[in-house]
């Protein structure tokens, strides 16, 4: 469950002041779970496999570079 407190609302005749509470379920069915678990799924998934591309491609990169630095090519 969800609770959130708002500010107040006064009436200006009395002068009485009341706070807006709200109180909200999570989620309301299964559907939406599903939904936002694979949505949260499928980024973490895709966040994973372009962060391991990158740095197979910088770790190809920099090897490249130490070998041509070392003089370690042959023609």
């Amino acid at each position: 469950m969800i609770k959130s407190i708002y500010g107040p609302i006064t009436n200006p005749k009395t002068g009485e002041s009341k706070d807006i509470i709200v109180n909200a379920i999570a989620s309301k069915n299964l559907k939406d779970v599903l939904i936002g678990g694979g949505i949260v799924l499928v980024g973490v998934v895709y966040l994973t496999l372009s962060t391991f591309k990158n740095g197979a491609n910088a770790f190809e990169e920099a090897e490249y570079e130490t070998l041509k630095e070392l003089n370690l090519f042959t023609n």
